[in-house]
């Protein structure tokens, strides 16, 4: 059992809104409600499944391939320099970073 610190006049509220005679009871009683809640939440998403059926012409991979615009460079601003090799690091492979 964990014990939980509570203000008296919360505890108060808490006995006379769950109707218990203890605020440990109160406190069980509104958790275990709230757990219900929960799970019947949950399994009303589930009563959804199958029901809808998924467009075979949607790609959701079709936003990253648009290309982003930047509005704090003009047009005439050249795009910036890569920087230059670490000589620290060996030799990147060619193809281990290539963009498909």
């Amino acid at each position: 059992m964990t014990t939980v610190q509570i203000p008296d006049d919360m505890a108060k509220e808490l006995m006379a809104f769950t109707r218990q005679q203890t605020p440990e009871a109160a406190v069980l009683k509104l958790a275990s409600d709230f757990l219900a809640e929960q799970y019947r939440k949950q399994r009303q998403v589930l009563d959804f499944e199958g029901q809808f059926d998924a467009d075979p012409t949607y790609d959701y991979k079709e936003q990253r391939r648009v290309p982003r615009v930047s509005s704090c460079r003009s047009s005439s601003t050249p795009p910036p320099k890569t920087a230059p090799p670490n000589p620290h690091l060996p030799p990147a492979h060619p193809d281990k970073f290539a963009r498909a």
